[in-house]
């Protein structure tokens, strides 16, 4: 059952997950090899240093042997494992919802200080919830967060339960979602915005794992979304004094440019692999 271990104690079990993920970059191996060691097994950091010569049982080592298979077969660590780090918290996860980015994270804990107490924030396509449950954990904000899929919101519903984070979900299309924008002081959101065409570019991993219907906008219509939401906020935003969208880098100023006309100071931000990524629309005070 084992096949190349050499035993079941815990330096085994990790020398066969760092040998058979060889073909790997160094220290993407080791993260790796130490996260499935801690989540598998339950194990913490300092476990892991100490407790070398500790044994597993045979269920506990098929768990590590059918991960490691998984992973050779090209399906994300974090599906595998069924989590994700975001904003500090551990999020539980499926194939129904995007692995949440490290460049959604960069512009959320950049931007969540602005935040304040008495406002209403509006995550439209919450996904894993990974968005407003953070900023429901951090803020004392009213949230709500709008999703089309039910098996989306089942994963974002028991996240927010892991957290105690008070968080009122929907199930509903961001196209239209008047209802909801019209009570918002602050909007959020991660739509899809990849080109069709931009499958033939894309890792494996994403296109045969990830769910398109979050990834994906038609090839003639790259602001499908942002171009609705902007038409929203414009007629029943009235009390939106904040939204901030996350884009494509090449859309980001054309995203940027929805709100010229429509009395917002506007800004473009870019992620640490400086490119393109948030547009940030504030009301000007004036307004």
């Amino acid at each position: 059952m084992n096949g190349q271990l050499a035993g079941n104690r815990l330096k085994d079990i990790i020398q066969w997950a760092d040998l058979k993920l060889q073909g790997w970059e160094e220290r993407e191996r080791k993260a790796t090899v130490k996260w499935m060691m801690q989540t598998l097994l339950g194990l913490s950091t300092t476990q892991l240093l100490i407790e070398v010569d500790r044994t597993f049982s045979e269920s506990e080592i098929l768990k590590v042997h059918f991960a490691i298979k998984r992973l050779l077969n090209g399906e994300p660590l974090q599906y595998v494992l069924n989590e994700a780090y975001f904003g500090g918290l551990v999020f539980k996860l499926d194939q129904s919802v995007l692995i949440p980015r490290p460049e959604t994270e960069e512009w959320l804990m950049a931007w969540m200080p602005n935040i304040q107490k008495d406002d209403h924030v509006l995550d439209l396509g919450t996904g894993s919830g990974c968005i407003a449950i953070t900023i429901a954990h951090h803020t004392q904000a009213k949230v709500t967060a709008l999703d089309i899929s039910q098996k989306a919101l089942v994963v974002a519903k028991a996240n927010a339960e892991k957290y105690r984070a008070n968080v009122a979900f929907v199930e509903a299309d961001m196209r239209h979602a008047e209802k909801w924008i019209a009570t918002a002081t602050v909007i959020v959101s991660n739509p899809p915005y990849v080109l069709e065409k931009d499958k033939a570019e894309m890792q494996n991993q994403v296109l045969n794992h990830e769910p398109h219907l979050a990834l994906f906008v038609p090839d003639d219509s790259p602001l499908l979304f942002y171009r609705s939401m902007v038409d929203q906020v414009n007629t029943y935003g009235e009390n939106c004094r904040m939204v901030i969208f996350e884009t494509h880098e090449n859309y980001a100023h054309e995203v940027a440019d929805l709100f010229d006309s429509h009395h917002w100071e506007v800004q473009v931000t870019k992620d640490l692999q400086k490119k393109d990524r948030a547009v940030i629309a504030q009301k000007k005070i004036n307004e």
